[in-house]
């Protein structure tokens, strides 16, 4: 066990979903008052906490955020990191958690309480409202406390678990008779408060909940916008008359009318933007799939739960057959002999016959690749989320698809939309992908031999480790070594009083300061050891500079003979990319190819590395002059890679001759037809 010195706190806070408005702000405030009480430091405040969850941030000051996570992910990164910098670091002597379910709700209470001891072995005093946990001088907690450390894991565990049954019962209940079982009402129908007569009390807004005895919320017609079940209607009239679900997108798009989720914000890879309003296929199938439009209503179509799902008897375990090859759950369709349908209280506003028939003509058409799984190939496209549209301020990421035989980067927003979102962006991935991997080799080979950039690193290695943090430690380290050499001495010094001593109360004073220096040099010792450990750094600069020229390697065999490269080589490129934190921001225009053909093509864009933002982020669509641009390696030239004598950024610039369209990343595409 190591001793640390009551120095600086950390804590852990955590709430399953953002409906718990104050749960965040009460653990924060009870933190930093039992740190007051406790003598230690805690750098934390309401305004950290809402700064974090703005930037949506995870760790800040003393603060390691796991907001809106459930309790059963134990990879989460507040979690991660609280454990590996109060283990880390020496100056870390206490955490405070407002409750063991706030660290965690383990499955198994066992990986909960390994992670627990794992702090207080590092000799970390864990903080809870009820009580101050420390490891004992033996280094083994008593069986008590193991005894309660496991019912409190395995209680928070079972929480989850006994309330996805409840929930499966009631929602099976309200659906049984007709009512609401939570979310927003569908397109066109709006949440409405009946009693036991369905009558209707109030016409509830979205995000309003309310509780009256002897009433439920069911689903009805907006009576304020009736257009939009026209629409609804209109829809099926044009899939009854055999138009696509694309193609019913695009003349929705076309008349402006607005998505059902026009105007809400949601997250797309981590970053929040608000919808536009365009139709899609998706939404157009999922919404021509509902039978609301039939006053009906469906509960079972899908399972989803990561604890019970939906049976023929109630709530059921979760089975392999409900998990995915990574072992988590995944959304599931039900047999029909599952779902539980009732009428709603209102009239059909479509023909349920003519909507059979509809269905019936869909079902046929996709029978052929209905149940197959999408093959998933990490060496088709090794660029897959990282290449983004820059174009006039787009946004959009481009995702991997194949025209003929060809690999091409679409914009997102075009494939999501069509025209009357964006234009229709494309760039050929090999190429894109022959000249990203060429400009990393040229700049792993800018940085010299390998000799040479090994000395560069252990330089910056070395230099790195002479820290502010180290500077206290050493403080620290010899302050306990001068304790040691005092102690020594006045042990010494009352060991001889009290062999020298004739006078029984004499002896028996100094016997007993000899007992209470004795107990404090070892304290001093242990606080000692536990200084030397963690000053001992986890790998030393040698392997630190190893492990970057192992990457720079492996950047070189990828990009060593782009023709004669293997499948397990190319699968290789994305974890490569991943660990280099690169992004890629395409720039087109509009051209005239010959007299009067219109095509897009690509005009330049950049490189970013190590995660920094492009100029244009996901989702940015009106945003174009972030600061702290993203580091420029270099800006991408798409015909020709000119170098500069004085080795400054390449530039994108146009050939003086325009090539003949071949594989390359600027050919073009002839857009929409008419």
């Amino acid at each position: 066990m190591n001793c640390r010195i009551k120095n600086q706190g950390l804590t852990i806070l955590r709430r399953s979903g953002d409906r718990q408005e104050t749960s965040l702000e009460k653990q924060v405030l009870w933190a930093v008052d039992a740190a007051q009480k406790q003598g230690v430091t805690l750098d934390a405040s309401l305004e950290d906490l809402v700064w974090m969850q703005k930037k949506r941030l995870h760790k800040h000051k003393a603060l390691r955020l796991d907001d809106a996570i459930s309790g059963d992910e134990l990879d989460r990164p507040g979690l991660t990191s609280m454990l590996l910098d109060a283990c880390s670091d020496s100056r870390i002597s206490h955490v405070f958690a407002f409750a063991r379910d706030r660290l965690g709700r383990p499955s198994s209470p066992v990986d909960m309480m390994a992670k627990e001891m794992q702090l207080l072995q590092h000799g970390i005093t864990i903080v809870y409202p009820d009580k101050v946990l420390d490891m004992p001088a033996s280094g083994q907690l008593d069986i008590a406390e193991l005894i309660k450390m496991l019912l409190d894991y395995h209680m928070s565990g079972e929480h989850p678990r006994k309330l996805a049954e409840q929930m499966i019962n009631t929602q099976r209940l309200l659906a049984d008779h007709g009512y609401s079982i939570g979310g927003n009402a569908p397109y066109g129908c709006v949440r409405a408060l009946i009693d036991s007569q369905n009558n209707i009390q109030e016409y509830l807004p979205r995000g309003k909940r309310v509780r009256q005895l002897g009433c439920h919320v069911v689903w009805v017609p907006d009576p304020h916008d009736p257009k939009k079940l026209q629409n609804w209607v209109q829809m099926l009239l044009l899939k009854e008359q055999g138009f696509g679900y694309k193609r019913i997108a695009n003349y929705q798009n076309k008349q402006g009318i607005l998505s059902p989720a026009a105007g809400t914000t949601r997250h797309d890879h981590g970053q929040p933007h608000q919808i536009e309003g365009l139709w899609n296929h998706t939404t157009v199938k999922n919404l021509l799939e509902n039978r609301t439009i039939l006053a009906i209503l469906d509960y079972g179509r899908r399972s989803e739960g990561k604890y019970r799902r939906l049976s023929a008897h109630g709530p059921r375990f979760i089975t392999d057959a409900d998990r995915n090859k990574a072992g988590r759950p995944k959304v599931i369709r039900n047999s029909p002999e599952l779902m539980i349908s009732r009428p709603l209280p209102f009239e059909p506003l479509f023909d349920p016959s003519r909507w059979d028939k509809i269905r019936a003509q869909t079902l046929g058409r996709n029978q052929s690749q209905r149940g197959i799984p999408r093959a998933v190939d990490p060496a088709k496209y090794p660029l897959s989320c990282r290449v983004v549209d820059l174009t006039d301020g787009c946004g959009a990421i481009m995702y991997g698809r194949t025209s003929g035989k060809r690999p091409l980067y679409n914009c997102g927003r075009y494939m999501k939309y069509g025209a009357a979102a964006c234009e229709n962006n494309q760039v050929d991935a090999e190429a894109l992908l022959r000249f990203t991997l060429e400009t990393l080799c040229e700049l792993v080979d800018r940085a010299g031999s390998r000799d040479q950039l090994r000395v560069r690193l252990l330089e910056r290695a070395n230099a790195a480790r002479n820290t502010p943090a180290d500077s206290d430690l050493e403080t620290n380290r010899a302050a306990l070594q001068t304790r040691i050499r005092d102690l020594e001495r006045q042990r010494q010094l009352a060991s001889r009083n009290a062999t020298l001593a004739e006078d029984p109360d004499l002896r028996a004073d100094a016997e007993t300061l000899f007992v209470r220096i004795k107990r404090e040099l070892e304290s001093a010792k242990q606080q000692l050891a536990a200084l030397a450990s963690t000053t001992t750094p986890a790998t030393s600069p040698e392997a630190e500079v190893d492990k970057a020229l192992a990457l720079m390697d492996r950047i070189r065999e990828a990009t060593r003979d782009p023709q004669a490269r293997t499948k397990e080589a190319r699968a290789e490129v994305p974890a490569i990319l991943s660990d280099l934190g690169l992004r890629l921001g395409l720039r087109f225009v509009g051209r005239t190819k010959g007299l009067k053909r219109q095509v897009r093509q690509l005009a330049g864009g950049v490189i970013a590395l190590d995660n920094r933002p492009l100029p244009t982020m996901p989702h940015d669509h009106n945003d174009l002059s972030r600061k702290g641009g993203p580091l420029t390696v270099p800006e991408i030239n798409t015909d020709n890679l000119r170098k500069n004598d004085d080795e400054s950024p390449m530039l994108a610039t146009r050939p003086d001759e325009c090539r003949p369209e071949g594989i390359s990343s600027t050919k073009v595409n002839r857009g929409d037809r008419i």
